[in-house]
């Protein structure tokens, strides 16, 4: 019975370490990945590296373009606004609580944009935006996407991203599913766009990996 119940653990351990699954990950020859996600919710996370000072040099950028069928724009954009920082722009031209603040510093960072659907808004998506793990910076709703998604990359190539934007990006990644709080927090930590399961989920699967190995050592 005991064999049977370490064995039993073991087992579930393994079916809760589920990972969110990458759909897409952006590479060099990418400028832009169609994301056809029939009012489901998804994320796109970034990872990037920014040169604060180039940013008053270059003007608003907007880095990473999303238009769908449903005719919306999202756009995640960097700008001076007269003191330098980050943020999203949703339809007509509204901005996130980001606008005109110091939103990141020169170094490495990493955004997740959570796309939910609207709740009783067929189509449209609200937009919950983190940097660096903390979601403190504003949130758009109701954007009118629709279904067939289409996510577009300012240039073609990392030294005309780094020369636009003041930055260079790292790595960006679709998922299907919003990444959950421990999720960004992994990612925010790792900087690598990859499938992430949840700590917890680890440790149980750590937990049913030494079960197993007390059973051996029994046997």
């Amino acid at each position: 019975m005991k064999q049977l119940a370490i064995a039993a653990l073991a087992a579930c351990c393994v079916g809760f370490a589920q990972a969110v699954t990458l759909d897409w990950e952006w590479n060099v020859s990418d400028t832009s990945a169609s994301i056809n996600k029939d009012g489901v919710a998804f994320s796109v996370a970034i990872a990037f590296e920014s040169d604060f000072d180039d940013l008053a040099a270059n003007g608003n950028k907007a880095i990473l373009d999303f238009t769908g069928n449903g005719g919306g724009q999202l756009q995640f954009v960097a700008f001076d606004g007269g003191e330098g920082g980050m943020g999203l722009r949703g339809p007509d031209n509204k901005w996130t609580a980001s606008t005109h603040s110091n939103a990141f510093a020169t170094g490495r960072h990493t955004v997740v944009l959570n796309f939910v659907p609207t709740e009783g808004r067929e189509g449209n998506f609200d937009i919950i935006f983190y940097l660096d793990g903390k979601n403190a910076y504003g949130n758009i709703h109701d954007v009118p996407l629709g279904d067939a998604i289409t996510m577009t990359i300012s240039a073609s190539s990392d030294a005309d991203r780094a020369a636009n934007v003041g930055w260079t990006i790292e790595g960006i990644g679709i998922f299907d599913g919003t990444l959950t709080q421990a999720q960004i927090d992994a990612f925010a930590e790792s900087h690598e766009i990859r499938s992430i399961p949840e700590p917890t989920a680890l440790a149980l699967l750590a937990l049913g990996v030494a079960g197993l190995a007390l059973r051996r050592r029994a046997a």
